[in-house]
């Protein structure tokens, strides 16, 4: 029996020109593994549907999306947290790579936006 690879993910923004959210920040995008395995990472200049996104994935509540929101805008690093068990929100491998987040730079995500090289 093959066991699945699981990460948790962390967010932040990256280039915020004096201390403000603009059109040049980046979402950085930090998937660690559980247990063994490569950090995945990608940055992405279109934030909105990669946040949309990730927080459906973990929570359909709008309280969820907004507290991560405030959080990555205030510039702090959010860890995706399951909010039935309180503790970081795991992903399985292939979810991952089918957002295309791979040690490798120059990725693309699934909604078709073009990450940064990491």
């Amino acid at each position: 029996m093959k066991i699945e690879e699981q990460y948790t993910v962390q967010l932040k923004f990256t280039q915020v020109p004096q201390g403000r959210i603009s059109s040049d920040s980046l979402l950085q995008v930090l998937a660690y593994p559980a247990t063994a395995g490569p950090l995945l990472s990608g940055k992405f200049q279109q934030w909105q549907p990669i946040l949309d996104v990730l927080c459906s994935a973990i929570s359909p509540s709008d309280f969820n999306r907004k507290a991560i929101h405030r959080t990555i805008s205030a510039g702090l690093t959010a860890d995706l947290i399951d909010r039935t068990t309180g503790r970081k929100y795991l992903f399985p491998a292939e979810v991952l790579t089918s957002w295309k987040l791979t040690p490798a730079c120059a990725i693309r995500f699934d909604l078709g936006l073009t990450a940064m090289p990491s």
